[in-house]
Order: C-alpha cells, then sequence, then structure tokens
C-alpha cells in the first residue's frame, strides 16, 4: 500500500518530467534513467543507470520508509553507485529518491518489502 507522502512525491516527479521534457530542456535519455534500491542484510544499496555519464555521480540519495520519513542518505559515485554502508536490521518497505542535477530528472525507486 502507498502512501500518501510517496504519492505526493512521485506525482511531483511526473509533473516535473512532463514539464521539462515538454520545455526541451531535458533530453530523450532522461526518460530512460532508473534508480534501484536493494536491502543486502545490513543496509541498503543501488545505482542510477543512465546514459549519461553525468547524471551519475554525486547525486544525492535519500531511502524513505514507506510513511515518507528520510532514514539514510548517501551520495552517488562516478559510475552511479550508493550504499548506506552497514545500517543495521531494517525491516518494512522502503524506497529510494534522488535529486536533480543540471538537466538530469529526480527520479524515485521501486518500492521493496524488507521481511
Amino acid at each position: 500500500m502507498f502512501t500518501k507522502t510517496r504519492n505526493v512525491l512521485v506525482a511531483s516527479v511526473a509533473a516535473l518530467s512532463l514539464a521539462v521534457g515538454a520545455t526541451g530542456v531535458a533530453s530523450a535519455h532522461s526518460s530512460h534513467d532508473k534508480l534501484s534500491i536493494h536491502y543486502n542484510g545490513d543496509g541498503f544499496d543501488g545505482a542510477i543507470k543512465s546514459s549519461r555519464a553525468r547524471c551519475l555521480s554525486n547525486r544525492t540519495v535519500q531511502v524513505h520508509s514507506s510513511k515518507g520519513r528520510v532514514l539514510y542518505t548517501d551520495t552517488t559515485e562516478t559510475d552511479g553507485s550508493w550504499s548506506t554502508g552497514n545500517s543495521g536490521r531494517a525491516r518494512g518497505k522502503f524506497y529510494a529518491t534522488v535529486n536533480a542535477k543540471g538537466a538530469c530528472l529526480p527520479l524515485v525507486s521501486p518500492t521493496i518489502s524488507v521481511p
């Protein structure tokens, strides 16, 4: 079940994507950018996938609880990867967001469940 906060965030990202696309500021490649999130047993990690190298590095990733609360943050490496390190045991549903950077749009990951 999605929370109101996540729905508002997703709607905002979608509206921004449409607005930027309509003005021609972002290239067609931006619509294919993705943000992944995984739980590795003691922390979260993932990566930005983009055909544009400038959209990978030095972007702030936030890991959110299903209620929208920011739990962890990290900055992406040059290859787009990120990790919260050993942040401990987690349970529940989580998703990640990444900030906009220049012509690179903000992204929202799928929601994952950690039993």
